[in-house]
Parts: structure tokens; sequence; C-alpha cells
């Protein structure tokens, strides 16, 4: 089968979700329009563009349909694998079904139709009490921590529009990362990704994590550790270009950079963006579970109990492993 630049054109604009549901992807319960379960692992979908995804098991991203058919047969992206092109656009051309194209058209103009709302603000204090009551008893941050950061206006418990109450951290652009307060949690941001800092002191050094509980988690520790003057980052899944521009910045301000990525195939590729313009960048790790959530709460939950330490080892460390064989 043969593709001139218009077919080309035509199967590249094909529905990412059409695509998905070709390979048997399913969509994520939490998030059901834009996480999804793939060979390659978990991946999204831009919720701006709705033409561009990411994998982030695997730290690989693209554009368009022939872009993630190719990811999905191969597990990568290779522009110059003339084979893996022309086999992912017979996949596109010949097994995608006219049904399916219009079915992932329409959901695309109900999408329009019926944007996403961000959450609102609730002053409510049963709804502030059960966001602090998440933050503290299942993420095992500090009280007086959560407190301040509630003060400062960084954390706040938001209402999303089907009425569930969540865990919102304002990001430094405005828009907003929610946490669920459910056993199996949403996770998600309302608007365009960016990130979410914490200043100690006048920082000289800038520690880049994966979230905003991560970016808690990391400077409690380190503060109960000494450690001053420092600020920590959360990167809130931020693109490439978001993320090295802001380790530019820093680093022209004569920062240290350190990166503090989660302990997978994700935070490896993180660092490694890091290390392309800050060759000199350092990379800290965290000594229990895949985080610093995971170590956090390891850490007070063998100072309760001494007699757990090694069975909460051992269930971290699994996990760890587990992430890291993926």
């Amino acid at each position: 089968m043969k593709f001139d630049a218009s077919e080309i054109n035509r199967l590249r604009a094909i529905p990412l979700t059409a695509v998905l549901e070709q390979f048997g992807c399913e969509p994520d319960p939490a998030d059901p329009k834009y996480q999804f379960k793939s060979p390659v692992g978990r991946l999204s979908i831009d919720r701006q563009s709705q033409t561009r995804f990411y994998a982030h098991d695997m730290g690989i991203g693209g554009g368009g349909a022939l872009d993630l058919a190719q990811l999905l047969q191969t597990s990568q992206i290779d522009k110059q694998d003339r084979e893996a092109f022309k086999n992912a656009a017979q996949v596109l051309g010949g097994d995608i079904t006219p049904q399916a194209i219009e079915r992932a058209q329409q959901r695309a103009k109900e999408d329009k139709a019926t944007p996403s709302e961000p959450p609102k603000h609730s002053d409510d204090p049963k709804h502030t009490q059960a966001v602090k009551d998440y933050l503290v008893e299942d993420r095992k941050l500090s009280a007086g921590w959560v407190d301040r950061l509630f003060e400062q206006g960084k954390v706040f418990a938001g209402v999303s529009p089907q009425g569930f109450v969540n865990a919102c951290f304002a990001l430094d652009n405005g828009s907003i990362e929610q946490r669920g307060l459910t056993e199996k949690p949403f996770h998600g941001v309302a608007g365009e990704k960016g990130f979410w800092t914490l200043n100690i002191g006048k920082p000289e050094r800038v520690v880049y994590v994966e979230s905003a509980i991560d970016a808690v988690s990391y400077a409690e520790m380190a503060y109960k550790n000494k450690e001053r003057d420092f600020s920590v980052v959360s990167i809130t899944g931020s693109s490439r270009e978001k993320l090295q521009s802001h380790v530019l910045e820093n680093t022209n301000k004569g920062l240290k950079i350190q990166s503090a990525f989660d302990l997978d195939k994700a935070g490896d590729n993180y660092h490694q963006r890091v290390l392309e313009v800050n060759p000199s960048a350092t990379r800290i790790k965290p000594t229990m579970g895949k985080d610093w959530n995971d170590q956090l709460k390891a850490t007070k939950i063998m100072q309760q109990n001494p007699e757990v330490k090694k069975q909460v080892e051992q269930e971290i460390n699994n996990r760890r492993e587990k992430s890291v064989s993926r």
C-alpha cells in the first residue's frame, strides 16, 4: 500500500482516541477522557491540543496518530525507521474503521460543547478538614506544614463539577493540580501544566520533583535535617521545553540544580532532560520507596512503631522494584 502526502496527513489527523480504541487501550476511570492504560503503560492525551500524547512509564511523547500507532506497535518513536512508519500507516489506513473515527470525532465535539471546569474553591470547614485529614493522615505530612500551606493559599479544598472534594495545589501559572481523597484518587491538572514552588529561606539551590505532595514531603524532611535556603519545585507533568527553560533560568541565576524525581523510568527521563541543559546537576534519590512521600510515610511509621520497620522497608522496596521493572 502506497501513501501520498495527502493520505499521510489524513492518517496523522485521525483522533488519538480512535487509535487507542483500535489497540485495546482502556480509559482510566479516574480521568477517562485523557488518561489511558495502554501496552506501554500509563498514557495521557494533552488536554489543550488533543493531538499530543505522553507515555509516562516510558518517558516518551509525540504528536498525531502515526506517532501514537508506532509507539503502541514498537514501544518507541523513531522518525528514521521507515518500516515502522509504514506499518503504523497500514494499521491506520486499513484497520481503523470509519465508525471508530466518527465516534472519536463525536466525543471531541461533545467535549468542546461542555468544556471541563476547574474545581471551585471551597471554604466549607468540612471540605477543608477533609483535605487536611487526607494530607496528614494518608500522606503523613505534618499538620503544621499543611496549616501554613493553607494560610499561604498554596493548598485549598476544591469541589469538582461532579461534587467531589479534592486537595488542590495552586500552580505558579494559575492552574491547579488536583488530588482526590478516595482510595483510588483522581489526579490531574485543571488548566495548562505548570510548576508548584515551595521556598525555604533564601534559595541557593533548586530541587525538582514530580508532584506537589513530593515537594512538601522532601521539604519537611530536609528542614528537619536542618537544611535551609532551598527551593523545591514540582514539575507537575510539564513538557521537556518548559522544564528545561525553568532549569536554565535558575542555572543562570547561579543556583545549584538538583533533581529528585521518582525512582522509575519516567524519573530517569526527567533527570536526563535536566542534564541536557545543566550537565553539573546532581540527582537525589529516596532511600525507601519510589518517591519522597513514600520515604516520609515510611520514616514516620517506623518512628511510631520500630517493630514494623523491616516490614515497611520490604513493602515499600517491593513497590520500588515493581515500578522500576515496568
